[in-house]
């Protein structure tokens, strides 16, 4: 019996259908799965179709050799920067606890993100804030760009809605002109043209979503010798998603792990459509996620890194995985196909190791500044106690009054 898996739909590059005249236009036009560097754009016009990680780098590498960059955002994006505004790596600030939670905090999540995206560059006044928040919408993430748009080697525009030859119109009647290259960062069409009808209709994004036991197996299959992997995006690196489903198609075809009934199957599916659609309910393939999806895949595998089991083994493990950042490794601690030390090691370093792994001097404290003590005794002794004078006076407390006087005069003599 032959088994299959498929890994993800980025095979077939979607070019955008709504753009009038893009057979007129003369220049090179490419997708952004054919690009690889940005020689052929050096001192060249290039116009740059789209809004999310592609998008944004490779607009941001064109603008190293181009003449001018413009890029295309449509509804906008968030150009989230890897190092946080207070010299620490962002992706640390996100916990595996605070993103396997409830909406309340992943909303303070997006807060978070929209603060730090702002610090780099004020969105707004830029024109590239999305009209989705963060975690719903489309975003990138980018260190150098940020330069480049403020110093107009990189412009931004909405949506690209027509091409007059060499001249390029958006949707709110802006134009320019004398582009040589237009690079497409718009996704990919999903082809499964080569299944059964059966199989394709569970593949296939509908109305109401997909009918897929966690976005790999088709809850209405008689034998489970098909998996998709990877058919779907989302908030978080896609890798350790991809890598848990192939470990539970494998586990599955291999007999060692059993899937629901059929019924269970659709219900499950029919959970992930919802979180879909509320995400984004206009989508060609499902936004889910990650790291909920994640979690929620290694419950049935039994690879979840449970707190308490972990806490026996690993008091120090079991905290750095639940209330530090989402690692991958922590799949691999517990339950089939594990290896305990390696994981845990793995795990240890990543919390660890942070930016003290590029840190190769050590620098000694600098001087003491006593200014900003003096000031701190300035607060503490002297403006609390005259407020505290203050409202004994008030209240009529004769000998408490009297005493704080006393400890006023003795700090005027002591810093005088």
């Amino acid at each position: 019996m032959w088994h299959y898996i498929f890994i993800g739909p980025l095979r077939a590059p979607r070019f955008p259908n709504n753009v009038v005249g893009m057979d007129t236009f003369p220049g090179l036009q490419e997708h952004s799965m054919t690009y690889r560097n940005n020689e052929k754009y050096r001192d060249k016009t290039v116009l740059v179709v789209g809004n999310k990680l592609s998008a944004i780098e490779i607009a941001n590498d064109v603008a190293n050799v181009a003449y001018q960059t413009y890029v295309a955002i449509g509804s906008g994006t968030w150009i989230i920067p890897r190092i946080a505004s207070d010299g620490s790596i962002l992706e640390r600030a996100f916990t595996r606890k605070g993103l396997y939670s409830s909406s309340s905090i992943q909303e303070y999540c997006d807060i978070g993100v929209m603060r730090e995206a702002n610090a780099r560059l004020d969105h707004a006044i830029t024109g590239l804030r999305s009209d989705s928040l963060p975690f719903n919408g489309p975003w990138s993430v980018q260190d150098s760009i940020q330069v480049k748009i403020l110093s107009g080697q990189v412009k931004v525009y909405g949506y690209l809605t027509e091409m007059r030859n060499t001249e390029a119109v958006f949707d709110d009647g802006q134009s320019v002109t004398s582009i040589d290259s237009v690079v497409y960062c718009t996704g990919y069409n999903q082809d499964y043209s080569f299944l059964d009808a059966e199989t394709r209709r569970a593949a296939v994004p509908e109305e109401g979503g997909v009918e897929l036991y966690k976005y790999t197996f088709p809850a209405a299959a008689h034998h489970n010798t098909i998996a998709f992997v990877g058919h779907y995006s989302g908030d978080n690196a896609m890798l350790p998603l991809v890598e848990l489903q192939c470990r539970l198609a494998t586990r599955v075809m291999a007999g060692k792990h059993k899937l629901p009934t059929p019924h269970m199957m659709k219900e499950d599916a029919d959970a992930w459509n919802a979180i879909s659609l509320s995400r984004k309910p206009s989508q060609r393939v499902p936004v889910i996620p990650f790291v909920y999806f994640a979690e929620e895949l290694a419950k049935d595998l039994g690879v979840y890194p449970h707190f308490w089991t972990l806490f026996f083994k690993d008091p120090r493990l079991a905290y750095r995985t639940w209330a530090g950042p989402w690692f991958p490794a922590s799949y691999r601690l517990l339950g089939p196909d594990s290896t305990w030390e390696e994981a845990r090691r793995t795990c240890h370093q990543m919390f660890e190791e942070d930016l003290s792994m590029v840190c190769h001097r050590k620098v000694k404290p600098l001087p003491k500044q006593t200014s900003g003590k003096l000031c701190g005794w300035m607060r503490q002794g002297v403006l609390f106690p005259s407020l505290a004078i203050i409202m004994c006076y008030h209240l009529g407390y004769s000998d408490l009054l009297a005493e704080l006087q006393l400890k006023i005069r003795w700090l005027h003599d002591l810093l005088s």
